[in-house]
């Protein structure tokens, strides 16, 4: 635990990329010509981003998607790293560590521009009724006046940082570039500055060239801000308070004190050019939503009936994909000859006689969470129905029919299956549900002949025993969480989104799947951490403080907490508050004392 705490202590609270081909650790800053750095790494690293035009991001442009860290698929974030993996690369001189600052003027004025005035969605539905947001642009006229009253503005935004250190702390794009980057504790090989990044790009070139990459780096300038600093701040008094506020920036970073500055007139059509360049991306970043838009939910002015697929014998009937995720030698399940079927990770025993044919094995992923291992299954299936399965030992006939005609409604998100425990024929487990606001939940029983008939139940929350979707469904919602590290909690996450987004979670009296339960899951830092990662994503800040409260006597909090904090929840996050309908605090029960005490009692 100590040496957890340690290995925590030394890495930045920012997100860090690792390319290990060329031995280079990036940690990176935002608002410091990140979004065009990310390009030039992903570019290092192969990656093909051309699914960023599919990102669910809450990102404006095309080029902002970048950050979408689904799109990553050969690039490492540090804090996912093994601890000893992590203080091998930190502790090796042959590794090119670097980051980049920004003049914390300069810096904040972009942030304060880019995610505020321009009211980017994530921050519009988190600020807007702030007293220190901007006001709306469409109130502000294109003049002098309208200058002055952008720098009254931007001044209130100072004043609540500098009154709330809540505040300036909350939010990557400004909170002080010490506090994220530890340059005093993280081992750098180069701090740069985007004053003078060529520098620093040099140095990484020559770092690349020793490694077998020739060649020049050629940055192109991403994400450009609108409107220069220079054209609105004229008092020099409100850049001294600015620079106050990121004293420890100017210190550590070697900055000297801005200049207001007034924007010569000349560059005005510039400007202007550069606007319209950046607004033209951001239309082709809508087309790209629109086009992501689920068909059954698209605006329309045909009543809902008639827009709802029909089920009949002229259509073409789903394809299914089972995938079977189990520890056991040979998953006793009969599989119907329409149904495509994959196993993770064990092949089938060649006496088994309840299939009618061979199930295809997959490989087990290199991190064995149940999450990562489920996605091997949906990479290597094809279709437009998939059901995660789970330690299930026989499934009733019939079930794939019946999980067609659920999944025919376009307003059903998710589909369980009643769950009956091996050697428990009398019980059945129907869905799951909360029990509290600090995500403590339990199965929901009944007795066996209560649900006999074979109109869909609606529960809260299902479980990947028995899971299915439409294919194109789970891509809306965002895919699994493939960044949960447990077996735990990656089902109940994904029935959180799809309520969210106001797709019904049900269960089919007429399928029932026959359950091995395996042991209870343990508190371990991984299950703690994918948690937290839920709860980081779902919950408001009240919520969450209340979860860690309910956890403070778990020894494997901090470091769970710490790896919470550097990961890409936040990206998460703003994907949810895009596409969310209502907040999650609707999914939980009224809150409770001893939920609060009991922490993981459940």
């Amino acid at each position: 635990m100590n040496e957890s705490r340690a290995i925590s202590a030394v890495l930045p609270r920012a997100r860090a990329l690792v390319l290990d081909r060329w031995q280079v650790v990036y940690v990176i800053t935002p608002k410091a010509m990140c979004t065009s750095i990310l390009w030039l790494m992903a570019g290092l690293q192969d990656e093909d981003l051309a699914a960023t035009a599919h990102s669910r991001t809450a990102e404006v442009t095309r080029a902002m998607a970048v950050h979408d860290a689904t799109a990553w698929q050969h690039t490492p974030l540090l804090h996912e790293l093994p601890e000893e993996r992590i203080a091998q690369l930190t502790g090796d001189p042959g590794w090119f560590r670097f980051a980049v600052s920004r003049h914390p003027v300069d810096r904040l004025w972009s942030a304060w521009q880019s995610k505020l005035l321009l009211r980017e969605p994530a921050y519009a539905a988190r600020y807007t009724t702030a007293r220190w947001c901007p006001r709306p642009l469409a109130d502000v006229p294109p003049s002098a006046d309208g200058c002055a009253m952008l720098a009254e503005d931007f001044s209130a935004f100072v004043t609540a940082l500098a009154d709330d250190p809540q505040l300036l702390n909350a939010d990557q794009h400004w909170a002080p570039q010490a506090y994220l980057l530890q340059p005093d504790a993280f081992p750098y090989t180069e701090l740069g500055r985007v004053e003078d990044v060529a520098a620093t790009l040099g140095r990484l070139e020559r770092h690349l060239r020793a490694r077998g990459r020739p060649g020049s780096l050629q940055p192109r300038h991403r994400n450009a801000g609108l409107l220069p600093r220079q054209a609105v701040l004229r008092d020099k008094k409100l850049l001294r308070r600015v620079e106050a506020l990121y004293a420890l920036d100017m210190d550590r970073f070697g900055y000297q004190p801005a200049d207001p500055g007034c924007l010569p007139t000349e560059q005005i059509t510039a400007v202007a050019m550069t606007a319209l360049s950046e607004l033209a991306d951001r239309h082709e970043r809508i087309g790209d939503l629109y086009r992501l838009l689920p068909p059954t939910r698209a605006t329309t002015s045909q009543p809902t009936a008639a827009r709802r697929p029909t089920s009949t014998s002229s259509q073409p009937q789903p394809a299914v994909s089972l995938i079977v995720l189990t520890d056991a030698a040979t998953p006793e399940l009969a599989i119907p000859e329409d149904v495509e079927c994959i196993c993770l990770p064990a092949p089938p025993s060649p006496s088994t006689t309840a299939q009618p044919r061979d199930l295809r094995v997959t490989p087990q992923p290199s991190v064995p969470a149940a999450a990562r291992r489920f996605q091997a299954g949906l990479d290597a299936t094809t279709g437009d129905i998939v059901v995660l399965c789970r330690d299930v030992l026989a499934l009733s006939p019939g079930w794939p029919g019946r999980v067609r005609r659920a999944l025919n409604d376009p307003d059903v998100g998710l589909v369980g299956a009643l769950i009956e425990p091996a050697g428990q024929p009398e019980l059945r487990l129907v869905g799951v549900e909360f029990v509290d606001q600090v995500l403590n939940c339990r199965w929901r029983t009944a007795r066996a002949d209560e649900h006999t008939g074979a109109e869909p139940v609606e529960v809260p929350l299902v479980s990947s025993t028995f899971l299915a979707v439409r294919r194109r469904t789970l891509a809306y919602l965002g895919g699994l969480d493939t960044g949960m590290r447990s077996d735990a909690w990656h089902d109940v996450e994904l029935s959180m989104r799809a309520r969210r987004c106001d797709l019904a979670t049900v269960v089919l009296p007429d399928v029932v799947a026959v359950w091995h339960a395996p042991a209870a899951a343990e508190a371990t830092l991984e299950y703690v951490y994918d948690l937290l990662r839920l709860a980081a994503v779902h919950l408001e800040r009240e919520r969450f403080a209340d979860l860690v409260a309910a956890l403070r006597v778990s020894p494997v909090l901090p470091a769970a907490l710490a790896k919470v904090l550097t990961s890409d929840v936040g990206a998460r996050r703003t994907r949810m508050d895009v596409i969310a309908l209502q907040p999650a605090a609707l999914l939980l029960t009224a809150r409770t004392a001893d939920g609060v005490r009991d922490g993981l009692a459940s």
